[in-house]
């Protein structure tokens, strides 16, 4: 991992896998409020499983279908088998390099393309599992922003009911954090968003412009409320609040 912006997901993939490692056995059954029917232990296993299959496929060179990674067996030291996966990740990634791919039907995408979904994945989850205990931590402001351009340039656009969010509407989102991140680890330092939603699709500018509806929020806060993790209520919201309703209902991610 080379580039700043790789350094900076490989750190935040270690860091997120440790902070959800330290959730200990204690807490293993507590309800995971964003998850509906999870608990801590398994929102471990599923980060872990997850680790492991693209580290599998990221070594797997050709077309072959990479099975599912069987679940830990019973009395697994859950939090030492994720350090070791993301271990295993990672120096996955390494051996992957620049020209490196997951080449299994279905999953076709270049290396960096997993090395973000996977620091993404994992840190909105060690959130979801902090949360759970009671004390979840802000997510890092360059993490975040790079989080909420994921969100609206990966989910938004194919995972989003187009049907149920209903007549086309903006959303303006207005990162309020200082010393937003250096541009040679996050290409956006704007901390600005202008989300066009409609039936010919999405778009997205880095500018400051009037939306039908406007929320101001440090931006660990504005990637949770688009990971429907926080509510709207809490962060400063101007125009027409049924926008976000809106949005909340058409997620399906």
């Amino acid at each position: 991992m080379s580039t700043p912006q790789q350094v900076l997901y490989g750190d935040a993939l270690r860091s997120a896998t440790e902070r959800l490692a330290s959730v200990g056995p204690a807490h293993h059954d507590l309800a995971v409020a964003a998850c509906p029917g999870w608990t801590v232990s398994r929102l471990k296993v599923h980060v872990g499983r997850i680790h492991r299959w693209v580290a599998v496929a990221l070594d797997t060179p050709d077309d072959r279908d990479v099975p599912a990674v069987a679940r830990p067996p019973a009395g697994t030291d859950l939090s030492a088998w994720l350090i070791d996966g993301v271990g295993y990740l990672l120096e996955a990634f390494e051996r992957a390099g620049d020209q490196g791919a997951v080449h299994s039907p279905g999953w076709q995408q270049p290396a960096h393309w997993w090395l973000r979904r996977c620091t993404h994945e994992t840190v909105i989850h060690a959130w979801d599992a902090q949360a759970a205990v009671g004390v979840p931590q802000p997510i890092s402001a360059d993490i975040a922003c790079d989080g909420i351009d994921e969100v609206l340039e990966v989910f938004v656009p194919t995972r989003f009911d187009m049907a149920a969010f209903g007549p086309a509407a903006t959303i303006h989102l207005h990162g309020t954090d200082q010393g937003l991140p250096n541009s040679s680890a996050s290409p956006n330092t704007t901390g600005e968003w202008l989300v066009h939603i409609g039936p010919d699709g999405t778009t997205v500018d880095h500018t400051h412009a009037k939306g039908d509806v406007a929320v101001r929020a440090g931006v660990s806060d504005l990637m949770l409320l688009l990971w429907n993790r926080v509510d709207a209520q809490y962060l400063e919201v101007f125009g027409d609040t049924d926008i976000l309703e809106r949005y909340r209902q058409s997620c399906r991610f």
